[in-house]
């Protein structure tokens, strides 16, 4: 943005003007200096000549030569010291005298390049700031080269400093008017921004009152007069109604309340409204007729526009011609209750019938769960299992079922025994077993049950199903259950009897129960028959209430 900013450009030049000026000055007294000390001295007396005429020379101009003895911290300056420095000669006599003028910041920076010259010798330039004894603060520029013995060791520091403060308050100026003249620069092109801005959207403005569908009203306050209106209102409209007040759109066209009938006030128009309210204005419809005298329904939003002060400058009014919509909308509303209607009447048809298929599926839901029932207590009372494996795995499955159905932790043990081969014998005894583990569930109230597999000599298989429970008095339960011909151990003992087979009991009231059923070995099984059993088949051994029975 060349030429935009001629003070900025001309206070940029002077600037520059002096830095190169400062710079050629600081130039011309190093390489003086420089030329000084490269006269070449027959004798080290000489050279030590050349070096006091040289701390002379430098003396007169903004420069401070030095030289330092880095073994002994002898430092000896050029006669301008006490000006450089602020300080007497005798008050700057060493090296580490010099180094506490040097601030914190800027000295540990300094002593890492002096560490590495006494590892490698070499020579430096480095800028740092002093601090002077009346407490202002100078700039220099320290270009210093060290001298190294035979061993490669460091022994002497020469070097000049320059003062470079001036120089540094004009680049601290350049870089302020620098950064001024960026931040007139940035203000320009955010102005030619803002600019373009509000032309883009003036653009925009002009593109949507032009081609969007919608009735648009941009109107001023106070008194509503409207700046624009879009073609779609215009055309809905068929006039023309840019530059007319509130007021005078009310005395040209006549504008209803929603009924239609009522007129409305200008107070309630939505463009009015907002511009009173400070408040938008939602979904409100407004009864207007055109220039051919149709009757529109019209739907409006407003709002307010507001100023940079939040004060109200203007209103906006989108809406939209519903007439045909709302026509649609009645037409929909018989269409919808003549078939609400209709669906009422196929809705109790339907539910007529859902009744009666509901009734149907409640049956066979029933008659299902009557089939399972069936088929899970023919397979508890006599599963596949025991057909197939013999009765050992079948009761081993028993007592998973137990383990899982009623929580009773039933613990299994079969001896080696021979197979029963009679399967009416097999069930009996099987669902004898599973009727005692019942009655443990039942009564004994524990969590624990064993059943015990195992021969007698051979002569008879025992199945023992014993707990640590309650007990009970065996004499009366089993005239109770005689009593009122329940399926219990009475039912239990006359089945196995009735097959040549015997059920003896042992239980005491708080001392457990024990049940062997005892099997015959080595014959088949008596079909089963209503009449007693023979005189020499097993009998019921019950012990309990302090001896057998």
């Amino acid at each position: 943005m060349e030429g935009d900013f001629p003070l900025y450009e001309a206070m940029e030049a002077r600037l520059a003007k002096a830095e190169a000026e400062l710079e050629a000055r600081r130039r011309t007294q190093i390489d003086d200096a420089a030329a000084s000390a490269a006269v070449e001295a027959p004798a080290p007396e000489a050279a030590r000549e050349v070096d006091n005429w040289l701390l002379k020379s430098v003396s007169a101009g903004n420069v401070l030569a030095f030289e330092w003895d880095m073994i002994t911290d002898r430092l000896i300056r050029s006669e301008n010291a006490e000006r450089f420095l602020g300080y007497a000669g005798a008050q700057i006599s060493t090296g580490t005298a010099f180094f506490k003028m040097i601030l914190p910041e800027d000295r540990t920076r300094l002593l890492r390049v002096l560490s590495g010259l006494r590892k490698r010798g070499g020579a430096y330039t480095e800028i740092y700031r002093l601090r002077l004894p009346d407490g202002s603060i100078i700039w220099v520029e320290d270009s210093s080269c060290a001298d190294v013995a035979d061993s490669g060791k460091p022994m002497r520091l020469n070097g000049v400093l320059i003062d470079i403060t001036e120089r540094k308050r004009a680049e601290a100026d350049a870089s302020r008017l620098l950064a001024e003249t960026q931040q007139g620069q940035e203000a320009l092109r955010q102005s030619e921004d803002r600019y373009e801005s509000l032309e883009q959207a003036k653009r925009l403005l002009d593109a949507l009152m032009e081609h969007v569908p919608e009735g648009i009203t941009i109107a001023d306050a106070p008194n509503g007069r409207i700046r624009m209106i879009s073609r779609y209102g215009r055309d809905a409209l068929g006039a023309q109604h840019d530059g007319m007040t509130a007021e005078e759109v009310i005395s040209h066209w006549t504008v209803y309340q929603r009924d239609g009938i009522t007129p409305m006030p200008v107070s309630d128009l939505p463009m009015t409204r907002v511009l009173t309210t400070g408040e938008a204005a939602r979904n409100i419809e407004v009864v207007m007729a055109n220039a051919k005298g149709q009757k529109m329904t019209l739907l409006c939003n407003a709002a307010p526009i507001r100023g940079a002060n939040s004060e109200i400058v203007g209103s906006i009014v989108a809406w939209r011609d519903i007439t045909e919509l709302q026509q649609a909308g009645k037409a929909l509303k018989q269409a919808h209750d003549e078939l609400e209607h209709k669906l009422a009447e196929r809705t109790e048809e339907l539910q007529r019938v859902n009744r009666k298929l509901r009734a149907i599926s409640d049956s066979n839901q029933a008659l299902e769960q009557k089939n399972a029932q069936l088929r899970s207590l023919t397979c508890e009372l006599s599963p596949p299992l025991l057909d197939q494996e013999g009765l050992a795995e079948a009761l081993k499955w028993l007592c998973q079922q137990f383990r899982k159905q009623h929580q009773l932790n039933v613990q299994l043990t079969v001896a080696e025994t021979p197979a029963i081969p009679d399967e009416n014998l097999r069930a009996v005894v099987f669902r004898a077993v599973r009727e005692l583990l019942f009655n443990i569930v039942k009564h004994a109230n524990v969590k624990n049950a064993l059943v015990r597999m195992e021969t007698d000599k051979g002569d008879h298989l025992h199945i023992v199903v014993s707990d640590k429970g309650v007990g009970f008095d065996v004499s009366k339960v089993l005239t109770r259950c005689d009593a009122t011909g329940g399926f219990g151990l009475f039912s239990m003992r006359e089945r196995l009897e009735l097959l040549g087979c015997g059920l003896d009991i042992q239980s005491e009231p708080g001392r457990g129960s024990s049940f062997t059923v005892r099997i015959p070995l080595g014959k088949p099984a008596a079909e089963p028959k209503l009449e007693s059993a023979p005189a020499s088949a097993p009998k019921t051994v019950i012990r309990g209430c302090g001896g057998a029975n």
